[in-house]
Protein backbone atom coordinates (compact mmCIF):
# COMPACT_ATOMS: atom_id res chain seq x y z
CA UNK A 1 0.00 0.00 0.00
CA UNK A 2 2.30 2.35 -0.74
CA UNK A 3 0.99 5.95 -1.90
CA UNK A 4 2.30 8.91 -4.17
CA UNK A 5 2.46 12.48 -3.78
CA UNK A 6 1.71 14.28 -6.81
CA UNK A 7 3.94 17.09 -7.97
CA UNK A 8 3.42 19.56 -10.09
CA UNK A 9 6.32 21.15 -12.46
CA UNK A 10 8.79 23.33 -9.86
CA UNK A 11 7.73 26.38 -11.90
CA UNK A 12 3.99 26.11 -10.83
CA UNK A 13 4.93 26.19 -7.38
CA UNK A 14 7.01 28.82 -7.11
CA UNK A 15 4.36 31.01 -9.07
CA UNK A 16 2.20 30.12 -6.52
CA UNK A 17 4.67 30.87 -3.91
CA UNK A 18 5.00 34.72 -5.87
CA UNK A 19 1.15 35.29 -5.26
CA UNK A 20 0.49 37.15 -2.02
CA UNK A 21 -2.41 39.09 -1.18
CA UNK A 22 -1.57 42.59 -0.23
CA UNK A 23 -3.63 43.28 2.89
CA UNK A 24 -3.49 47.10 3.26
CA UNK A 25 -5.98 47.61 0.96
CA UNK A 26 -8.91 45.04 2.66
CA UNK A 27 -11.16 46.97 4.94
CA UNK A 28 -13.13 45.13 7.66
CA UNK A 29 -15.52 45.96 9.55
CA UNK A 30 -14.30 47.54 12.81
CA UNK A 31 -11.90 49.79 10.68
CA UNK A 32 -15.83 50.56 9.17
CA UNK A 33 -17.01 51.51 12.27
CA UNK A 34 -14.28 52.89 13.98
CA UNK A 35 -14.35 55.48 10.55
CA UNK A 36 -18.04 56.46 11.70
CA UNK A 37 -17.74 56.62 15.36
CA UNK A 38 -14.83 59.51 14.59
CA UNK A 39 -17.34 61.22 12.01
CA UNK A 40 -20.14 61.00 14.42
CA UNK A 41 -17.80 62.79 17.01
CA UNK A 42 -16.14 65.13 15.05
CA UNK A 43 -19.85 66.63 13.87
CA UNK A 44 -20.42 67.35 17.00
CA UNK A 45 -23.39 66.19 19.26
CA UNK A 46 -26.72 65.92 16.66
CA UNK A 47 -28.46 64.02 19.26
CA UNK A 48 -30.58 66.12 21.75
CA UNK A 49 -30.11 65.39 25.64
CA UNK A 50 -33.48 63.85 26.73
CA UNK A 51 -35.06 66.24 29.24
CA UNK A 52 -35.38 65.65 33.01
CA UNK A 53 -38.34 64.52 33.99
CA UNK A 54 -40.20 67.14 37.03
CA UNK A 55 -42.56 65.86 39.07
CA UNK A 56 -45.67 67.96 39.39
CA UNK A 57 -47.07 66.46 42.90
CA UNK A 58 -45.02 65.60 45.49
CA UNK A 59 -44.11 61.73 45.34
CA UNK A 60 -46.30 59.22 47.35
CA UNK A 61 -44.65 57.30 50.00
CA UNK A 62 -45.37 53.64 50.48
CA UNK A 63 -46.93 54.06 53.37
CA UNK A 64 -48.62 57.15 53.29
CA UNK A 65 -52.08 56.81 53.00
CA UNK A 66 -53.50 56.90 49.24
CA UNK A 67 -54.58 60.31 47.45
CA UNK A 68 -57.83 58.13 45.94
CA UNK A 69 -59.65 58.47 49.24
CA UNK A 70 -60.12 54.81 50.38
CA UNK A 71 -58.38 54.98 53.20
CA UNK A 72 -55.54 51.97 52.99
CA UNK A 73 -51.98 52.72 52.78
CA UNK A 74 -51.08 53.16 48.87
CA UNK A 75 -48.77 50.08 48.72
CA UNK A 76 -52.02 48.35 49.36
CA UNK A 77 -54.14 50.07 46.78
CA UNK A 78 -52.42 52.01 44.28
CA UNK A 79 -49.15 50.93 44.96
CA UNK A 80 -48.78 47.57 42.98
Amino acid sequence: MGGQLMMGKPEDVREAQQKKTDFRKVRTNKDEMARKRAASSAGGNTQAKPETFKRAEKKVGRNSPCPCGSGKKFKHCHGK
